[in-house]
Protein backbone atom coordinates (compact mmCIF):
# COMPACT_ATOMS: atom_id res chain seq x y z
CA UNK A 1 0.00 0.00 0.00
CA UNK A 2 1.08 3.58 -0.60
CA UNK A 3 0.17 6.76 1.19
CA UNK A 4 -0.57 10.15 -0.34
CA UNK A 5 -0.27 13.43 1.55
CA UNK A 6 -3.99 13.31 2.28
CA UNK A 7 -3.20 10.68 4.90
CA UNK A 8 -5.27 8.04 3.12
CA UNK A 9 -3.69 4.80 1.99
CA UNK A 10 -4.16 3.75 -1.62
CA UNK A 11 -3.74 0.38 -3.22
CA UNK A 12 -2.04 0.42 -6.64
CA UNK A 13 -4.53 -0.84 -9.20
CA UNK A 14 -7.57 0.86 -7.61
CA UNK A 15 -8.79 4.31 -8.61
CA UNK A 16 -8.94 6.90 -5.84
CA UNK A 17 -10.67 10.23 -6.40
CA UNK A 18 -9.80 13.50 -4.70
CA UNK A 19 -6.25 12.67 -3.66
CA UNK A 20 -2.99 14.47 -4.21
CA UNK A 21 -0.40 12.47 -6.09
CA UNK A 22 3.08 12.52 -4.62
CA UNK A 23 6.47 11.37 -5.83
CA UNK A 24 6.10 8.30 -3.64
CA UNK A 25 2.74 7.46 -5.21
CA UNK A 26 4.31 7.53 -8.67
CA UNK A 27 7.09 5.19 -7.63
CA UNK A 28 4.67 2.81 -5.89
CA UNK A 29 2.40 2.62 -8.93
CA UNK A 30 5.37 1.75 -11.14
CA UNK A 31 6.67 -0.87 -8.72
CA UNK A 32 3.23 -2.46 -8.81
CA UNK A 33 3.66 -2.94 -12.57
CA UNK A 34 6.93 -4.75 -11.92
CA UNK A 35 9.40 -1.96 -12.67
CA UNK A 36 12.49 -2.24 -10.48
CA UNK A 37 15.86 -0.69 -9.78
CA UNK A 38 18.15 -0.72 -12.79
CA UNK A 39 15.35 -0.92 -15.37
CA UNK A 40 15.13 1.01 -18.62
CA UNK A 41 11.68 2.58 -19.02
CA UNK A 42 10.03 4.47 -21.87
CA UNK A 43 6.71 6.13 -21.08
CA UNK A 44 3.94 8.19 -22.66
CA UNK A 45 2.01 10.38 -20.26
CA UNK A 46 -0.80 12.78 -19.45
CA UNK A 47 -0.23 14.95 -16.39
CA UNK A 48 -3.87 15.94 -15.98
CA UNK A 49 -5.03 12.30 -16.05
CA UNK A 50 -3.65 11.74 -12.54
CA UNK A 51 -5.55 14.53 -10.86
CA UNK A 52 -3.64 16.98 -8.66
CA UNK A 53 0.09 16.19 -8.69
CA UNK A 54 2.04 17.86 -5.92
CA UNK A 55 5.00 19.53 -7.64
CA UNK A 56 3.69 19.01 -11.16
CA UNK A 57 5.66 17.24 -13.92
CA UNK A 58 8.92 17.19 -11.96
CA UNK A 59 7.26 15.05 -9.32
CA UNK A 60 6.25 12.49 -11.96
CA UNK A 61 9.76 12.41 -13.44
CA UNK A 62 11.38 12.10 -10.03
CA UNK A 63 8.99 9.28 -9.17
CA UNK A 64 10.04 7.42 -12.31
CA UNK A 65 13.72 8.00 -11.59
CA UNK A 66 13.23 6.77 -8.03
CA UNK A 67 11.57 3.63 -9.37
CA UNK A 68 14.55 2.73 -11.57
CA UNK A 69 17.27 3.99 -9.22
CA UNK A 70 20.74 5.27 -10.03
CA UNK A 71 21.44 2.39 -12.43
CA UNK A 72 18.19 2.82 -14.32
CA UNK A 73 17.14 5.06 -17.22
CA UNK A 74 13.95 6.94 -18.04
CA UNK A 75 13.04 7.84 -21.64
CA UNK A 76 10.13 9.92 -22.95
CA UNK A 77 9.01 11.00 -26.43
CA UNK A 78 10.14 14.49 -27.44
CA UNK A 79 8.20 14.39 -30.69
CA UNK A 80 7.47 17.33 -32.97
CA UNK A 81 3.98 16.56 -34.27
CA UNK A 82 2.68 20.04 -35.17
CA UNK A 83 3.60 22.82 -37.63
CA UNK A 84 5.74 20.49 -39.75
CA UNK A 85 5.73 22.54 -42.94
CA UNK A 86 8.22 22.79 -45.79
CA UNK A 87 11.37 20.78 -46.55
CA UNK A 88 11.71 17.84 -44.21
CA UNK A 89 13.39 18.90 -40.96
CA UNK A 90 13.39 22.62 -41.74
CA UNK A 91 11.19 23.20 -38.68
CA UNK A 92 13.55 21.48 -36.27
CA UNK A 93 16.20 23.01 -34.02
CA UNK A 94 17.77 20.33 -31.86
CA UNK A 95 18.33 22.59 -28.87
CA UNK A 96 15.17 24.67 -28.86
CA UNK A 97 12.32 22.85 -30.64
CA UNK A 98 9.94 21.82 -27.85
CA UNK A 99 8.29 18.47 -27.41
CA UNK A 100 4.67 18.68 -28.49
CA UNK A 101 3.47 15.57 -26.65
CA UNK A 102 2.89 16.78 -23.13
CA UNK A 103 4.30 18.86 -20.32
CA UNK A 104 6.04 15.92 -18.64
CA UNK A 105 8.03 15.18 -21.79
CA UNK A 106 9.00 18.82 -22.33
CA UNK A 107 10.04 19.13 -18.69
CA UNK A 108 12.45 16.20 -19.03
CA UNK A 109 13.81 17.55 -22.32
CA UNK A 110 14.72 20.81 -20.56
CA UNK A 111 16.45 19.20 -17.58
CA UNK A 112 20.21 19.74 -17.43
CA UNK A 113 20.87 16.03 -16.93
CA UNK A 114 18.71 14.97 -19.90
CA UNK A 115 19.88 14.09 -23.41
CA UNK A 116 17.78 14.40 -26.56
CA UNK A 117 18.13 12.25 -29.65
CA UNK A 118 18.38 13.98 -33.01
CA UNK A 119 15.33 13.63 -35.24
CA UNK A 120 12.93 16.22 -36.74
CA UNK A 121 9.74 14.34 -35.83
CA UNK A 122 10.46 11.42 -33.49
CA UNK A 123 13.24 12.38 -31.11
CA UNK A 124 13.27 11.16 -27.52
CA UNK A 125 14.68 12.59 -24.29
CA UNK A 126 16.36 10.47 -21.63
CA UNK A 127 17.89 10.72 -18.17
CA UNK A 128 19.86 8.11 -16.27
CA UNK A 129 22.69 5.67 -16.83
CA UNK A 130 21.88 4.79 -20.47
CA UNK A 131 20.64 8.23 -21.52
CA UNK A 132 23.48 8.90 -23.93
CA UNK A 133 23.60 5.32 -25.20
CA UNK A 134 19.93 5.31 -26.19
CA UNK A 135 19.90 8.78 -27.80
CA UNK A 136 23.29 9.47 -29.45
CA UNK A 137 23.07 6.86 -32.26
CA UNK A 138 19.86 8.39 -33.63
CA UNK A 139 21.70 11.08 -35.56
CA UNK A 140 23.53 8.48 -37.67
CA UNK A 141 20.64 6.02 -37.98
CA UNK A 142 19.37 5.19 -41.47
CA UNK A 143 18.07 2.51 -43.77
CA UNK A 144 14.48 1.64 -42.77
CA UNK A 145 12.04 3.47 -44.97
CA UNK A 146 8.92 4.96 -43.41
CA UNK A 147 6.60 7.96 -43.70
CA UNK A 148 8.78 9.71 -41.09
CA UNK A 149 12.05 9.36 -43.07
CA UNK A 150 14.53 6.52 -43.09
CA UNK A 151 15.95 7.23 -39.61
CA UNK A 152 12.88 7.58 -37.38
CA UNK A 153 12.66 3.90 -36.39
CA UNK A 154 15.82 2.69 -38.08
CA UNK A 155 18.57 0.37 -36.89
CA UNK A 156 20.13 2.01 -33.80
CA UNK A 157 17.29 4.50 -33.43
CA UNK A 158 16.01 4.87 -29.85
CA UNK A 159 13.02 2.61 -30.48
CA UNK A 160 15.27 0.01 -32.06
CA UNK A 161 17.60 0.05 -29.05
CA UNK A 162 14.70 0.02 -26.59
CA UNK A 163 13.35 -3.07 -28.35
CA UNK A 164 16.74 -4.82 -28.44
CA UNK A 165 17.34 -4.03 -24.76
CA UNK A 166 13.76 -5.08 -23.89
CA UNK A 167 12.89 -1.89 -22.05
CA UNK A 168 9.63 -1.30 -20.25
CA UNK A 169 6.91 0.36 -22.33
CA UNK A 170 4.49 2.35 -20.17
CA UNK A 171 1.26 4.24 -20.91
CA UNK A 172 0.43 6.66 -18.09
CA UNK A 173 -3.11 8.02 -18.36
CA UNK A 174 -3.19 7.94 -22.17
CA UNK A 175 -5.19 5.92 -24.68
CA UNK A 176 -3.88 3.00 -26.69
CA UNK A 177 -3.97 5.23 -29.75
CA UNK A 178 -0.78 6.81 -28.36
CA UNK A 179 1.23 3.57 -28.74
CA UNK A 180 4.14 4.82 -30.86
CA UNK A 181 5.70 1.39 -30.42
CA UNK A 182 3.30 0.33 -33.18
CA UNK A 183 5.06 2.69 -35.62
CA UNK A 184 8.25 0.79 -34.84
CA UNK A 185 6.38 -2.46 -35.47
CA UNK A 186 5.06 -1.10 -38.79
CA UNK A 187 8.56 -0.06 -39.86
CA UNK A 188 9.94 -3.44 -38.82
CA UNK A 189 7.21 -5.22 -40.78
CA UNK A 190 7.97 -3.25 -43.96
CA UNK A 191 11.71 -3.73 -43.55
CA UNK A 192 11.27 -7.47 -42.97
CA UNK A 193 9.25 -7.83 -46.17
CA UNK A 194 11.93 -5.93 -48.11
CA UNK A 195 14.67 -8.00 -46.49
CA UNK A 196 12.86 -11.22 -47.46
CA UNK A 197 12.41 -10.13 -51.07
CA UNK A 198 14.77 -11.07 -53.88
CA UNK A 199 17.14 -8.38 -55.12
CA UNK A 200 15.12 -8.13 -58.32
CA UNK A 201 11.79 -7.66 -56.50
CA UNK A 202 13.03 -5.33 -53.74
CA UNK A 203 13.15 -2.07 -55.78
CA UNK A 204 9.55 -2.55 -56.93
CA UNK A 205 8.34 -3.24 -53.41
CA UNK A 206 10.32 -0.35 -52.01
CA UNK A 207 8.91 2.08 -54.58
CA UNK A 208 5.37 1.30 -53.37
CA UNK A 209 6.00 2.31 -49.75
CA UNK A 210 4.64 5.60 -48.47
CA UNK A 211 7.24 8.26 -47.75
CA UNK A 212 7.09 11.70 -46.13
CA UNK A 213 4.63 13.89 -48.02
CA UNK A 214 3.99 11.24 -50.65
CA UNK A 215 1.55 8.52 -51.53
CA UNK A 216 1.95 4.79 -51.14
CA UNK A 217 1.15 1.81 -48.97
CA UNK A 218 1.83 1.59 -45.26
CA UNK A 219 0.72 -1.01 -42.69
CA UNK A 220 -1.27 0.88 -40.08
CA UNK A 221 -3.25 -1.44 -37.81
CA UNK A 222 -5.68 0.23 -35.45
CA UNK A 223 -3.60 1.02 -32.36
CA UNK A 224 -6.62 1.19 -30.05
CA UNK A 225 -7.85 -2.25 -31.13
CA UNK A 226 -4.36 -3.66 -30.81
CA UNK A 227 -3.97 -2.27 -27.30
CA UNK A 228 -7.29 -3.73 -26.24
CA UNK A 229 -6.36 -7.09 -27.76
CA UNK A 230 -3.01 -7.06 -25.98
CA UNK A 231 -4.77 -6.36 -22.69
CA UNK A 232 -7.13 -9.25 -23.33
CA UNK A 233 -4.10 -11.49 -23.80
CA UNK A 234 -2.61 -10.31 -20.53
CA UNK A 235 0.37 -8.63 -22.17
CA UNK A 236 -0.05 -5.32 -20.37
CA UNK A 237 0.11 -5.21 -16.58
CA UNK A 238 -2.13 -2.59 -15.01
CA UNK A 239 -1.79 -0.18 -12.11
CA UNK A 240 -2.98 3.29 -11.13
CA UNK A 241 -1.30 6.52 -10.15
CA UNK A 242 -3.81 8.93 -8.68
CA UNK A 243 -6.80 8.87 -11.00
CA UNK A 244 -4.81 7.60 -14.00
CA UNK A 245 -4.72 4.06 -15.28
CA UNK A 246 -1.20 2.89 -16.06
CA UNK A 247 -0.33 0.05 -18.45
CA UNK A 248 3.11 -1.49 -18.74
CA UNK A 249 4.85 -4.33 -20.52
CA UNK A 250 8.25 -5.21 -21.93
CA UNK A 251 8.95 -4.01 -25.47
CA UNK A 252 9.55 -7.47 -26.86
CA UNK A 253 6.35 -8.86 -25.38
CA UNK A 254 4.27 -6.06 -26.92
CA UNK A 255 5.97 -6.49 -30.30
CA UNK A 256 5.73 -10.28 -30.38
CA UNK A 257 2.06 -10.45 -29.43
CA UNK A 258 1.12 -7.57 -31.73
CA UNK A 259 2.96 -9.23 -34.62
CA UNK A 260 1.14 -12.49 -33.92
CA UNK A 261 -2.23 -10.75 -33.90
CA UNK A 262 -1.56 -9.01 -37.21
CA UNK A 263 0.12 -11.94 -38.98
CA UNK A 264 -2.51 -14.45 -37.83
CA UNK A 265 -5.24 -12.41 -39.54
CA UNK A 266 -3.65 -9.80 -41.85
CA UNK A 267 -6.91 -8.89 -43.56
CA UNK A 268 -8.47 -8.02 -40.21
CA UNK A 269 -5.72 -5.52 -39.42
CA UNK A 270 -4.23 -4.27 -42.69
CA UNK A 271 -5.59 -2.63 -45.83
CA UNK A 272 -6.05 -4.98 -48.77
CA UNK A 273 -3.30 -3.31 -50.78
CA UNK A 274 -0.86 -3.85 -47.90
CA UNK A 275 -1.82 -7.53 -47.62
CA UNK A 276 -1.23 -7.94 -51.36
CA UNK A 277 2.07 -6.06 -51.20
CA UNK A 278 3.28 -8.18 -48.27
CA UNK A 279 2.39 -11.54 -49.77
CA UNK A 280 2.98 -14.50 -47.45
CA UNK A 281 2.57 -13.42 -43.80
CA UNK A 282 5.77 -13.05 -41.84
CA UNK A 283 6.80 -15.40 -39.02
CA UNK A 284 6.46 -13.24 -35.87
CA UNK A 285 8.96 -15.13 -33.71
CA UNK A 286 11.56 -15.18 -36.48
CA UNK A 287 11.14 -11.46 -37.23
CA UNK A 288 11.36 -10.46 -33.59
CA UNK A 289 14.43 -12.64 -33.03
CA UNK A 290 16.20 -11.00 -35.97
CA UNK A 291 15.38 -7.42 -35.01
CA UNK A 292 16.03 -7.81 -31.28
CA UNK A 293 19.29 -9.74 -31.59
CA UNK A 294 22.20 -8.04 -29.79
CA UNK A 295 23.31 -6.29 -32.99
CA UNK A 296 19.81 -5.94 -34.39
CA UNK A 297 19.02 -6.13 -38.09
CA UNK A 298 21.53 -3.91 -39.93
CA UNK A 299 20.06 -1.60 -42.58
CA UNK A 300 19.53 -2.79 -46.10
CA UNK A 301 21.47 -1.13 -48.87
CA UNK A 302 19.24 1.78 -49.82
CA UNK A 303 19.24 2.97 -53.44
CA UNK A 304 20.76 6.39 -54.07
CA UNK A 305 17.33 7.68 -55.11
CA UNK A 306 16.05 7.11 -51.58
CA UNK A 307 16.14 9.96 -49.13
CA UNK A 308 16.72 10.01 -45.40
CA UNK A 309 16.27 12.69 -42.77
CA UNK A 310 18.80 14.84 -44.60
CA UNK A 311 16.59 14.78 -47.70
CA UNK A 312 13.87 17.18 -48.68
CA UNK A 313 10.18 16.65 -48.23
CA UNK A 314 8.30 15.81 -51.41
CA UNK A 315 6.15 18.75 -50.45
CA UNK A 316 8.48 21.19 -52.21
CA UNK A 317 5.93 24.01 -52.22
CA UNK A 318 6.02 24.31 -48.45
CA UNK A 319 2.46 23.15 -48.03
CA UNK A 320 1.44 21.47 -44.76
CA UNK A 321 1.55 17.69 -44.76
CA UNK A 322 -1.48 15.96 -43.22
CA UNK A 323 -0.75 15.38 -39.55
CA UNK A 324 -3.36 12.92 -38.37
CA UNK A 325 -1.75 9.84 -39.92
CA UNK A 326 1.85 10.83 -39.28
CA UNK A 327 1.91 11.18 -35.48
Amino acid sequence: MTASNTGRATVPGARTAGITVTRRDVTAGLHHLGIASGDLVFFHSSLKSMGHVEGGPDTVLDGFLDAVGEQGTVVVPAFKLTERIGPFGSWYDHETTPSTVGLITETLRCRVDAVRSHHPTHSVAAAGRLALAVTAPHRAAFGRISPWCDAAFAHNSPFDLLARWDAWYVLLGVSFQVQTIMHYLETMLVDAVLRRATESDRPRLMASVRRWGGEGIWPAPDRTRLGEALCARGVYARSTIGQATVYGARFQSVLLHALRLVMDAPQAWLANEVVTWMGTPLNPARVLAEYTAPDGAPPLMIPAASYSCAGRSRDTQGKPVAQESLG
